[in-house]
């Protein structure tokens, strides 16, 4: 029985920091996506005032 909830115990560990790992990705993809769009409007822009 100890055994069982051990495994439980590391798998919701694991899962947890798979979770957290994925999600930071997410976010730095979403922000680099973003960063993207922001560089795209600002050169845009510099083409309009030039």
């Amino acid at each position: 029985m100890k055994a069982f909830y051990h495994t439980i115990a590391v798998a919701t560990f694991h899962l947890s920091r798979w979770a957290n790992s994925l999600a930071y990705g997410l976010a730095v993809a979403c922000k680099w996506a973003t960063n993207k769009d922001i560089e795209k409007d600002l050169e845009r822009q510099r083409k309009r005032w030039s």
